[in-house]
Formats: structure tokens, sequence, C-alpha cells
């Protein structure tokens, strides 16, 4: 049981701020029953739904967190290949084609 609670400890960190409200509303109870559940107090009759609506709203925010990284990765890398590019047209345009120092 110990290691059932620091599992739900662990698990609070991730939750992003608003979460308990989320998870409370979906599990019907209040937020203070969640808050409570997941710092280990597993009295709660409502126990089983507050750890499935825990992990659908984590599900939720993993799924978009990895979207947003995938986003802002997919704009640097074209940004960098932007740069990269209009850094080798200044090069070839100085120094003419074939004899830049970068290549």
């Amino acid at each position: 049981m110990l290691e059932n609670v620091r599992d739900l400890k662990a698990i609070r960190k991730q939750l992003p701020h608003g979460a308990i409200v989320q998870i409370a509303e979906r599990a019907g109870v209040l937020a203070p029953t969640v808050s409570r559940a997941l710092m280990g107090d597993t009295r709660s009759p409502k126990l089983p739904e507050i750890i499935k609506a825990t992990a659908e709203v984590l599900k939720e925010f993993k799924h978009k967190e990895r979207e947003a990284f995938d986003e802002l990765n997919q704009v640097l890398n074209e940004e960098t290949q932007d740069e990269l590019t209009a850094r080798l047209n200044h090069q070839q345009e100085k120094y003419g084609e074939g004899s830049s120092p970068l290549l």
C-alpha cells in the first residue's frame, strides 16, 4: 500500500494546474477529495473513480504536451533549415559557388 501512495503522489506532481478540478468533475466528487486522495488518503469510497479520472486527465495532458513539443521542434527545424540555406546562399554570393568557407 505504501508503494501505491508514493505512486499517487508522483502522479499528482505531473498534473497541470487546474487538473484537480477537472478530475473532481469527472469523478463526481469535490476537489479537496481528489487532493486528499492524491496525497495518499485512500479512505474515499470514490477512489476508483478518482484514479480513473486522474488517468484520463493525465493521458490527455501528456498527449497535448507531446503535440506541442512536436510542433515546436518542427518550427525550430524549419527555421534552422531556412537560416542555413540563407547563410549558404550569402556565402556563395560572397565567395563564389563551391568556395564557401562553410563547406
